[in-house]
Order: structure tokens, then sequence, then C-alpha cells
């Protein structure tokens, strides 16, 4: 296991990311204004995200399982339905969409490059850790859930 795995708190990491892109717009740096016209709907990003994270959340509580990133093995239970049976990860795809709504209201390049570059971040050190301690504990029928459900939509 890398010393990075699971160590960071995915909400600190979506901050971190977030971050560039907004630093740089202050500076008046990468600004595209081709994007400038959607830029008064930003808060659909945002509303989104806070209605898929808290569908995560709500189905984890439902089947009294945990929410802790930290600790997939403590799972007690897999959660397919739901929000879970269209993405395996809401809550990262909620900070991804909170990632998009800070580069449309930006209007920046650096902070449409950090989109990218967070989903590749958090498959690495969070998602990937993660599924492999809920195949350890789950088995074939995580396996099987994997193959009918996408990492992230």
């Amino acid at each position: 296991m890398h010393w990075l795995e699971t160590k960071i708190p995915p909400p600190i990491v979506m901050l971190l990311f977030a971050g560039p892109g907004i630093w740089y717009h202050y500076m008046k740096v990468g600004t595209l204004e081709w994007i400038a016209f959607i830029s008064p709907f930003y808060w659909v990003f945002p509303a989104l995200a806070f209605l898929i994270i808290g569908a995560g959340i709500w189905a984890f509580q439902k089947h009294r399982t945990t929410v802790n990133p930290h600790t997939p093995s403590e799972a007690s239970s897999l959660v397919t339905s739901g929000i879970f049976s269209y993405t395996r990860n809401p809550m990262y795809l909620g900070m991804l969409l909170c990632l998009c709504a800070v580069a449309v209201k930006t209007v920046n390049v650096f902070a449409l490059l950090c989109i990218p570059m967070f989903m590749i971040y958090l498959t690495r050190f969070q998602i990937i850790p993660e599924e492999q301690a809920i195949e350890a504990k789950f088995g074939d029928q995580y396996r099987e859930y994997k193959k009918r459900v996408r990492r992230w939509i």
C-alpha cells in the first residue's frame, strides 16, 4: 500500500484541487471566455452534488454501514441500491461536480484541468484501495456489482 492511499480525507483533496483554479482566477490568468456564458448556471453543479452526496449518505445510513472512507473494511453490508445502482462512488461524484462548479464559476482553464487530475488522484489513492478492501470482504457479490455499475457514472 502506498503511503498516500486513503490518508487524506476526500473533501480535503477536493479543496486542494479547487485551490489552483480559484487562485488563478483571482490572478486573472487562464480565463476561458468561451464558457463565460454558462457561468450564471454554476449553481446547478453544487445542487446536483448535494443531492447525489445526500443520497449516498442516506443509503449508507439506511443499510447501517460505515460512511468513513478510511475504513472500508468495516462495511457491514454492500449497498447496491438507490444512487449506488448508477454510480459506485456517489460522494466522490458529488465532489467532482463541486469542482465543475468551480471551473464554471471561475471560467478558468486551471480549474478545468483540475477536474481530471482530481479524478485520477482520487481513483488511484482512494477508490482503488477502497475497492480492494470491499472486494476482500464481499468477494463475488462485489465483483458482480462492479460489472453492472461504473466507478464514476
